[in-house]
Parts: C-alpha cells; structure tokens; sequence
C-alpha cells in the first residue's frame, strides 16, 4: 500500500467514526471509501429490516444511489441477495449484465455502463442489516488488497451504525427512505386480500411493465392516479 492510499484509507475510517453532521454522513462515508479503494467508482450503503424493506443510508455519487435503487425496484440484485443470502459473504459479479441471478438487474446495468459489483453485507453479529455495495464501470474483479480494506470498512461502518443506533438513532440519516412505498402497499392490502409482500410485488409489476420507478408508481397509487387493486383493469 502506497502511502496516499494509506491515507485515504485512515480519512475513510475518521469518516465512520464522525456521525455529525448526521445529514451527510452515508455520503460522507462513501465518498471516502470510492477514494481508497482503487477499481471502485461508486460506492453505497444500504440498510434493511427485512428483505422487502430498503433505505439507501448514503452513496458516493447518483450512479451509485440509481443502482440501488434499481435493485429495490426490480427486487433483485447483489445487495438484496448480500442481505437474503445470511451467509456474511460477499457476493460478486465481473460482468453484472451477463450473470444469471439478475436478468433484469442485468440488462439495467448494461444501459448506465456497470460492470463489476461486490456487495459486502453489514451484519450484528449473525444478523445482516444491510449491505456496503462496490461498483466498477470495468468488468473486472477488485484486487485483493482493495477487498481486504472494503471487508475492513464494511465491519467498522457496521460497528458505527449498530452503536449509533442504540446510543443516538436520530443521527442514522439515510439519502433515500421509500415512504411512498410503505404508505402504497398499505393502502393496497387495507382495499384487498394483498399481503404487504403481494401489494410490493403489484407495485414492481406495474413500474416494470410502465417503465416508471417504484417511487413513482407508489406516488401515483397514492394520488388515485393508477388503481392496482384486484379487481381494477390495468
């Protein structure tokens, strides 16, 4: 390691240990850890209560935050999967357009130029809580040094939000909470036999098939501007 590498890699560590400002501190995060990590060009944090549930905490640049948002959108996609998958291992793609898990994510990835993605997932001891995502616009794998020191960052910001969480949980800030999708899925499974999972799954289906967001399908659901109920014509 080179000494400018070493310093960025102890500016990233101060950055997790400085939750205040709270507002910046997800992107303050991960503008630190692109910096240190060579072969990164975006990186993200997310965090989850449940696999159907997502709030994109920070990221290092709007292409990052898009990818995640993708992913939730399409629900599919290596953070999901880091979070699902419980095993605290990574999980890697050198050409994320050509690999078989994530067909749809796939074929995303392709029109914004991503091409390689390590997702690391945030864990409280054997629980995960989320995940800290890498994202290279090359297809090629990251060195192992620079997995060393994500694998290094990843542990020490998942220390820093667990004790934030319990200590002052008013400063975890994230970029990006999906309450119009919580606020649709309830207004659906309150009109329906829909559980929360199939009314998230309604929503999906239509933002897919529209080529919308999921944020703005939930908006238009809450405004009375699309009725995806089960007896409604789409």
């Amino acid at each position: 390691m080179n000494g400018r590498t070493h310093t960025r890699l102890h500016a990233a560590i101060a950055a997790i240990g400085q939750p205040v400002p709270a507002a910046t501190w997800g992107h303050r995060i991960c503008a630190a850890c692109v910096t240190c990590l060579p072969g990164v060009d975006a990186v993200a944090v997310t965090l989850r209560a449940d696999i159907d549930s997502l709030e994109i905490f920070g990221s290092s640049c709007d292409w990052g935050q898009n990818l995640e948002d993708a992913q939730y959108g399409f629900g599919e996609g290596p953070a999901r999967d880091a979070y699902a998958l419980r095993a605290g291992e990574p999980v890697k793609s050198v050409q994320i357009e050509r690999d078989p898990r994530w067909p749809i994510f796939g074929a995303y990835a392709a029109t914004v130029n991503a091409g390689a993605v390590t997702a690391l997932p945030l864990r409280l001891g054997a629980a995960p809580f989320g995940s800290l995502d890498l994202y290279s616009a090359g297809a090629q794998a990251i060195s192992d040094r620079t997995r060393d020191d994500a694998t290094t960052l990843t542990a020490l910001t998942g220390r820093a939000l667990a004790e934030e969480n319990d200590q002052a949980p008013w400063r975890i800030r994230s970029e990006v909470v999906y309450h119009d999708v919580d606020t649709a899925c309830g207004m659906l499974a309150a009109h329906s036999d829909y559980t929360l999972a199939d009314a998230l799954a309604r929503l999906r289906a239509h933002a897919f098939a529209t080529d919308q967001t999921l944020s703005c399908t939930a908006a238009d659901v809450i405004a009375g501007c699309v009725n995806l109920l089960p007896d409604a014509a789409d």
